[in-house]
């Protein structure tokens, strides 16, 4: 189910070179929340431009947990402005819906069907502890083209670049 979620989140035409922001929420949303943030992100890309030019793109969520923005750029290149437009309507969004979407410490996993969540600060414990280990799989939220979040947004830890950071992560998974 999730890599089926994930495969087609970012619709087949779009380029395989499409940027990709993912914005972690620090809270499951509810179901309410969910269609709420996708309704204000499908009306943002419909008027989406740079230099005047539309932007194709789409907005979704995944997981109640994961806003996903994504632009197809062989037609138009999503400018410096027109990011800028986008961050603000998350932050318009983010505080509507009363959530954090921009702390970049907040690591997410899945774990025996369930999505998890450990600021970067408790990682260490969360190894030691057992929570997490080299195959836990990591949403790695630096995917940051269409090709890489089909691909390698969720990976096995010990793939990501936590591993590089945080050597008992290294071992294989057997």
């Amino acid at each position: 189910m999730l890599l089926k979620e994930i495969s087609t989140a970012i619709p087949a035409h779009f380029s395989p070179l499409s940027r990709v922001w993912i914005y972690a929420a620090d809270r499951d949303l509810t179901a309410q929340e969910s269609a709420l943030a996708k309704d204000k992100m499908q009306a943002f890309v419909q008027s989406w431009t740079a230099h005047g030019v539309v932007v194709q793109g789409i907005g979704t969520v995944l997981f109640n947990r994961f806003l996903i923005l994504s632009a197809d750029e062989t037609l138009t290149r999503v400018s410096g402005c027109s990011t800028d437009s986008s961050v603000h309507m998350m932050q318009d969004l983010q505080h509507e819906l009363g959530i954090d979407l921009f702390n970049r410490t907040l690591l997410s996993f899945y774990q025996e069907g369930k999505i998890s969540h450990f600021p970067l600060s408790l990682f260490s414990r969360a190894i030691q502890e057992g929570s997490v280990q080299p195959g836990t799989y990591f949403f790695d939220h630096t995917a940051g083209t269409k090709e890489a979040f089909e691909n390698r947004w969720l990976l096995p830890v010990n793939e990501s670049w936590l591993a590089k950071r945080f050597p008992e992560l290294r071992e294989e998974v057997s």
